[in-house]
Order: C-alpha cells, then structure tokens, then sequence
C-alpha cells in the first residue's frame, strides 16, 4: 500500500486493520442488539398475550358461582322449613379469586337484582351499595354472580326458589 493518499494522511497498514477489525465488531454488536431487540419484542409480546388471556379467563370466571350456603334464622318458626326462603333470608355466595382461593360474600336476597347478560345473573344492588358507603359498612366485594343452571343438578328445585325470590322481590321494588 504505497498510495500516496493515505501517506498524506499518516494511514499506516496497522491502522487500517485496526479500522477494519472495528467496524468488524461495531457491525457484529449492531446485529447483537437487533438480534436482542427482536427476541425482547416477541417475549413482549407472548407475555402481553399471556397476561390478557388471564385477565380474561378473571374477568369472566371470577363471577362464577361454586357453591351457595343459606343462613339458617337462629330461631326457628314453627313454619319453617329448610326450603323456606324469603327476601330477608341471607345467603353467602363462594366465587374464586385469580388464585382460585374462595371468596366469600355474603347478602340478603333483596339486595341482589337479576341480571339477563351473558355470565351475570345477579349483580348487587346500587341502592345497598350506596347504604353500605353511608352507613360505612364494608360492601361486598363481589359485585356481579353467575349461575351455570346445569352444574347445579343436584339443588335444582332451591336454586330455582332463590331466583325467583330475587326475581319477585325486584317486581315489588319496581312497583
């Protein structure tokens, strides 16, 4: 490399190579980090995937009803039956949390409406959510509930009594 030009420059052999070699690497870091970018960018991406899809599955299960207790009245009328229910009857109603751990919540009837929405057939009334906040009682935590009428075969003929209790007492409220 007897150019004149790189003479003139004070260019020696060694410094070109070094010249290249930089590039070398400056290139191979370049393609290093958009190599990491892309990589980074799907992960991003399967995890955002990730994180909807569980909110959803939350979002639509958490109001799925596992198990109903009714609250036996601690003196009992000579009417009373186990199936006697009524607005006033308190029920406390087992949903599951994003860890499926129970969540219990506990209501009378006539603080719940029927709801006819795809996975809502109840929702907690705004008028007793607004007497909890006056009153500074701790509202329910759950606010919307929903039966899946075929897993509950086996009390059929009690669910049917609570939904229409709920239904009923909502007709008087309207009235």
């Amino acid at each position: 490399m007897d150019d004149p030009t790189f003479k003139s420059f004070g260019i020696t052999k060694d410094l070109m190579a070094a010249g290249e070699l930089l590039h070398r690497i400056t290139f191979s870091n370049r393609l290093h980090n958009l190599t990491l970018f892309v990589l980074l960018k799907k992960k991003t991406k399967a995890f955002m995937a990730s994180a909807t899809s569980t909110f959803m599955v939350h979002h639509f299960f958490s109001r799925y009803v596992t198990k109903i207790y009714l609250h036996q009245p601690k003196t009992l009328p000579t009417s009373f039956t186990p199936t006697t229910i009524n607005p006033y009857t308190k029920m406390t109603i087992e949903t599951r949390s994003l860890f499926a751990l129970p969540k219990l919540t506990t209501v009378e009837l006539r603080h719940l409406n029927p709801m006819n929405r795809s996975y809502i057939t109840w929702i907690v009334k705004k008028k007793y959510l607004d007497f909890c906040k006056k009153k500074g009682i701790k509202p329910p935590a759950q606010k919307k509930f929903w039966i899946d009428y075929e897993s509950s075969k086996n009390d059929v003929e009690i669910v049917k009594k609570i939904v229409n209790v709920i239904n009923e007492s909502n007709r008087i409220d309207m009235i």
